[in-house]
């Protein structure tokens, strides 16, 4: 200290100011986080590069102390989440983590240190507990939803969904309590606020709340009680420094993306200088993190491949960037578990799983290795026996893809049997059984077999079967159908996967055939659907819809369309759906070729008689994307779950929906004479409703 002197004048008066010039004081902030040890559920990663053909930034784990306040660079908490399902009747993604007790599985606290360094004047001096506290303030900043695909026509894609229902600019735009599962709803923001509850997310190292600072309701107080030696880089002289030790409990929400912005008040109240490390001569108000987003990983425990499928035939690249848009990281399995099946070893699972109780005798005979070169030829090709004229029996050994007389002996569960056998012998019993349960198996991966089509025409593609195991057949595309199976193993079901084209309006209807059912209409955006990575549609453009990036980053599906907030119901549907009556003829397609037809009809019959029934379809505009034959379809909403036919003179007549087979079919009994309007609601919530245009029927 020393004394000073200061004059002042303001026109002629002379002002005599004497005084006691204290120490500048200033501080130092660091915030440090340990490299997780090895049997922890997560990583903490820092951007590495960027990909070129996405502009995805890539994460290499840090693999020591990192002082995140210091980097330029983007971090993310990697949360593994190893978790299927296991074929049970729970459908709901988040009903099924909480009927198992998952969600503490992911659910982590992230251990962190806030280091206070005093100076005075430009000299390193002892921290005295308690001298000053951090004010630890919490941001949300706006997600970069450009980077998630979708279609190139004129439809909503994930981008865009993403950004009508939860996207601000600013800002603001973590997962929303309302749409959170309810684990987690007390740490996320309300639709009002900007960002998530601060007070549940930052804690002390007993897992207890700080105070809230008073000037902020998004900070929370932290003393800098603790000390610390530490020896000056500079003087060499060890002194005390300040530190606390607090957890980070983010929502274990993928996408959901934070900023901590930290700055630091003594016993006053008053803020204090904070010096920057890299300018000394430049003092700051506050310092901030970069940003630290969410993300999930997944791990691929093992890959299969029938011989001459090769692992570098898949595009992993583009698998990876799929679920990208989810933010999951999807792991690839080492090479130590990509296991190549030899011809020998297929045959002899085949026999043991296929032929042991199907078609024995005849496998019997094909199996001499006489015939080795038709093996050969068969399974360079193929995942089943062909036929061969010298080989008696052979033309009865190629399954059929359906077989209606037993449906357990086709393609699709007979690939599923070979595909459990290589799973259970390359995981060993003991852990293909804890597959089954998701706690027991959680650090079990993903398992897949990639094999050859059964023969030339087959329809398989790929089957899921829970327990976190599937199979798909190589060839074009294998990626989306890997994807495809992925997906359901993470509790996604259909899009689309009926397509009515020989109509005068091409339309996807509900079907509920076996393994093909859907679409499950409340589980996908309406105008994202045909081309969602959950359709079977033919095209180059598939992607996850945006409802299915929400629901893989754990989002609660169920709850947004069935609870209190009806703003997803709101925006799934906002166009009309167009009432028809539907008149089936023959049409010549060629010259003497008839086929079956639905010829569509938006103005009433001219005619109509009592006890007449006419089948009628509701359906909802397409959404401007051409599949790979050029269509674009229409949605027949006849069985979904929110919508209702009306009939506002139910006296002329009455409108029922029955199953026709695989289908749903609505039709109109005419009862009586007189006008009625026919009309097709979608509830959007208890009293709420969004109406077609009529379709007037009059009886005389």
């Amino acid at each position: 200290m020393s004394e000073v002197t200061a004059y002042g004048s303001v026109d002629e008066a002379t002002t005599i100011l004497q005084g006691t010039l204290q120490r500048e004081l200033s501080y130092t902030i660091a915030l440090k986080v340990q490299p997780p040890a090895q049997d922890t559920n997560y990583t903490i990663e820092e951007e590495s590069d960027f990909l070129e053909y996405s502009g995805r930034p890539t994460y290499s784990p840090i693999q020591e102390e990192k002082d995140i306040i210091e980097s330029s660079n983007g971090f993310r908490i990697c949360i593994l989440e190893n978790i299927g399902d296991n074929g049970s009747y729970i459908v709901d993604k988040c009903q099924f983590y909480s009927q198992w007790n998952l969600m503490e599985k992911i659910d982590v606290y992230i251990p962190v240190k806030i280091e206070i360094s005093k100076l005075a004047v430009d000299e390193p001096e002892d921290y005295v507990a308690e001298e000053v506290s951090a004010i630890v303030e919490l941001l949300d900043p706006p997600e970069n939803i450009d980077i998630i695909r979708g279609p190139q026509g004129t439809g909503r894609n994930g981008a865009n969904f993403v950004k009508n229902l939860v996207h601000k600019e600013n800002g603001g735009d973590n997962c929303p309590s309302t749409y959170a599962p309810r684990e987690f709803r007390e740490r996320c923001r309300s639709l009002q606020d900007s960002v998530d509850k601060v007070q549940k997310i930052i804690l002390d190292e007993r897992k207890r709340q700080f105070q809230v600072y008073s000037e902020n309701p998004n900070a929370v107080e932290v003393p800098i009680k603790s000390l610390e030696e530490r020896v000056d880089e500079n003087s060499n002289k060890v002194r005390k420094i300040g530190y606390a030790r607090i957890l980070l409990h983010f929502p274990p929400i993928a996408g959901n993306n934070y900023r901590l912005k930290i700055k630091l008040i003594n016993r006053n109240r008053q803020d204090v200088k904070i010096r920057d490390k890299n300018n000394p001569d430049l003092y700051l108000l506050y310092v901030q993190t970069p940003t630290i987003t969410i993300w999930k990983k997944i791990k691929i425990e093992m890959v299969a491949l029938q011989e001459e499928v090769y692992y570098s035939d898949m595009k992993w690249w583009i698998v990876k960037s799929a679920f990208a848009d989810a933010f999951i990281d999807i792991e690839e399995p080492p090479s130590g578990k990509r296991y190549a099946i030899t011809r020998d070893e297929w045959m002899k699972y085949l026999g043991e799983e296929v032929y042991r109780r199907w078609r024995r005798r005849e496998w019997r005979e094909y199996s001499k290795p006489v015939y080795v070169n038709e093996h050969i030829q068969d399974f360079s090709q193929y995942s089943f026996p062909q036929q061969h004229p010298n080989i008696p029996g052979s033309q009865n050994l190629t399954p059929p893809d359906d077989n209606p007389n037993s449906p357990n002996k086709d393609t699709w569960t007979f690939l599923e049997s070979m595909a459990r056998r290589i799973f259970r012998e390359k995981l060993g019993r003991r852990n293909y059984n804890r597959l089954r349960n998701p706690r027991r198996g959680y650090n079990i991966g993903v398992c897949a077999l990639i094999c050859k089509p059964p023969f030339n025409g087959s329809g398989v593609g790929g089957l899921s079967f829970f327990n976190k195991m599937f199979y798909i057949v190589s060839g074009t595309g294998m990626e989306m159908t890997f994807a495809h199976e992925f997906g359901h193993a993470l509790f996604l079901r259909h899009a689309p996967t009926f397509f009515v084209r020989n109509s005068d309006i091409p339309y996807t209807t509900r079907y509920e055939g076996g393994g093909s059912e859907g679409p499950y209409w409340d589980e996908h955006d309406s105008e994202d659907m045909i081309t969602c990575t959950m359709s079977y549609t033919d095209t180059n453009e598939w992607h996850f819809c945006g409802l299915c990036i929400l629901t893989l980053r754990l989002y609660d599906r169920k709850h947004m369309v069935e609870g209190e907030d009806d703003t997803l119901r709101r925006i799934l549907y906002q166009r009309m759906p167009t009432v028809y009556w539907v008149e089936s003829t023959d049409r010549e397609t060629s010259p003497g070729v008839f086929v079956s037809w639905r010829t569509l009809h938006q103005n009433p019959p001219q005619q109509l008689m009592v006890g007449e029934e006419l089948r009628l379809i509701a359906l909802y505009p397409p959404e401007g994307v051409l599949d790979n034959q050029g269509m674009d379809y229409h949605k027949d909403l006849t069985k979904h779950d929110r919508g209702s036919w009306v009939s506002t003179n139910r006296r002329v007549g009455r409108v029922n929906v029955v199953k026709r087979g695989n289908f749903w079919h609505a039709r109109i009994k005419i009862v009586g004479k007189g006008r009625t309007e026919i009309k097709f609601r979608l509830r959007r919530n208890q009293n709420e409703f969004d109406e077609s245009a009529p379709l007037v029927l009059e009886v005389i």
